[in-house]
């Protein structure tokens, strides 16, 4: 029922928007950053009681944050326990468009959360970038592969070593739910994860984002976002859409952003709520890729170490700006169109991962 609700919910704003008239236009993507990039950003000093994700208040619990690979077809919808993570990502899954989604738990540890699924390569730098444990289930063989080789470089980056690794498909504590259908009814057990880590003494580095609260007051209206997904240059010369992917964003003052996919307006089962985000920031990559049999599988260029464009949306505003992460054990920067650090609206953040084989639009 709650998942119909949210498709009916979709179907009316979407057709508000189509009935409203208004123009979209097309994000131009720059081949490299736009604004200038320093050689380092340093680390912030983190604010006791102040989560360095979100910039909210936050209880004395031990800081441990926690990368969950969630499922990324309308079949995986609507996911549980995920309300409490403290950011979201769209990160590729498969050279064709495909992706997946991944939740950062570090202010707040569910009981359960999922569906829960395996790991590519284009994600575990992501959760380097936190210091955050990783956890998924399972990562694919990959026979000879290097780039792509999630399980080689959970081993070569001290995943294993360190005890951050969390394999769902073995005896990291999860469970099945009855009442969905495999594979996207496997919940990990978020507390019990932290409550192991906390045991075990593992220290995470705390990095901080600057917040502000004051929004962004200049920029171009941006009431709605919609990232459509190709995947890569034949897709996109041919207009194959990967409508699994795509999704779109609204903003409404007050509430923050919610986001639409192929399921419809994307919520919470456990709590049967929208998810809202005070900020969207889409993150433009490149990709390596290595076909293994009949697959074509990815990893970010250079394991994310570098920069890019990034597209920035805060109270109905858009702005160009930029990612930068400069070492492979650096946290990641956000900057701002003038090329100073980006001050996040204090809440939960969605972030995009994408090439530029994707489009960006907005409508004010």
């Amino acid at each position: 029922m709650k998942r119909f609700l949210s498709m009916i919910l979709s179907l009316l704003m979407l057709l508000c928007w189509s009935a409203s008239g208004f123009a979209e236009t097309l994000i131009p993507v720059a081949a490299e950053a736009p604004v200038p990039i320093n050689v380092e950003y340093r680390n912030h000093a983190a604010t006791e009681g102040v989560s360095p994700l979100t910039g909210l208040s936050v209880s004395d619990e031990p800081y441990t944050p926690i990368m969950l690979v969630l499922g990324g077809s309308p079949e995986a919808f609507p996911f549980w326990g995920i309300s409490e993570a403290s950011l979201l990502f769209q990160v590729p899954s498969m050279g064709g468009g495909d992706t997946k989604l991944m939740a950062l738990f570090g202010d707040s540890y569910p009981e359960k959360a999922g569906g829960a699924r395996s790991s590519r390569m284009t994600m575990l730098p992501l959760a380097n970038a936190f210091d955050a444990a990783f956890v998924c289930a399972g990562c694919p063989p990959m026979g000879t592969a290097t780039m792509t080789d999630v399980e080689h470089y959970l081993d070569l980056w001290g995943y294993v070593e360190r005890g951050t690794y969390f394999n769902l498909l073995g005896t990291a504590p999860k469970e099945r739910r009855s009442d969905r259908t495999e594979p996207h009814n496997l919940s990990a057990k978020v507390k019990e994860i932290h409550e192991a880590l906390v045991k075990q003494g593992v220290s995470f580095e705390k990095r901080p984002f600057f917040f502000s609260d004051h929004p962004l007051e200049y920029g171009d209206e941006a009431a709605r976002l919609t990232m459509t997904y190709f995947g890569n240059e034949t897709r996109l010369a041919e207009r194959n859409e990967r409508t699994e992917s795509s999704c779109s964003f609204t903003y409404q003052e007050g509430t923050g952003y919610t986001r639409t996919s192929a399921s419809g307006l994307n919520i919470d089962e456990a709590t049967g709520e929208p998810l809202t985000f005070a900020n969207v920031i889409v993150v433009w990559v490149d990709y390596d890729s290595e076909v293994i049999g009949e697959n074509t599988y990815l990893c970010l260029k250079d394991q994310m170490v570098g920069s890019g464009q990034a597209d920035i949306f805060q109270n109905g505003k858009h702005i160009t700006g930029a990612w930068a992460h400069t070492d492979r054990k650096a946290r990641l920067v956000f900057l701002n169109d003038r090329g100073t650090e980006l001050r996040l609206q204090p809440g939960k953040t969605f972030v995009i991962v994408c090439n530029r084989y994707n489009e960006l639009t907005i409508q004010n």
